[in-house]
């Protein structure tokens, strides 16, 4: 085999190292911002910050060529800042925000690790159903 197949047992085990790995590897060219990104993944979802807009376009950039590196790309991306995300191509962004800098959209609501989270806002959100139960002595 050349490749690992995902959903077996050790997959999440797997990517979680292989990530780890190429951070490792690569780590002295990364810039400050995202040397300790390495403790930002889950799986195979990396959540970062960035001080500023600028900031966050080069974290962005460096973290796809560390995977283009390490052998993988990084897709579904996602950001708070229309600036930062047209950064990213079209191709490599989550199909939710894919045409959203062509007009003046508001970004969407997405799922970060299982919270909803308010791209326009910048807020995390808990969706509450209560579920309807007729009433019982």
């Amino acid at each position: 085999m050349t490749v690992h197949l995902f959903g077996g047992m050790c997959s999440p085990s797997c990517a979680a190292y292989v990530l780890q790995r190429t951070y490792q590897d690569y780590r002295e060219s990364l810039h400050d911002d995202i040397k300790k990104g390495n403790r930002n993944f889950y799986v195979d979802d990396l959540l970062l910050s960035g001080a500023s807009p600028g900031k966050a376009a080069i974290v962005t950039r460096q973290v796809r060529q560390l995977m283009k590196k390490g052998g993988f790309r990084h897709a579904k991306w996602i950001c708070n800042h229309k600036g930062v995300l047209g950064a990213v191509p079209q191709t490599e962004r989550a199909m939710e925000v894919k045409e959203v800098l062509l007009k003046d959209d508001r970004l969407p609501a997405e799922q970060a690790l299982g919270i909803m989270w308010d791209l326009e806002n910048d807020e995390l959100a808990v969706r509450i159903q209560i579920p309807t139960k007729p009433q019982t002595k």
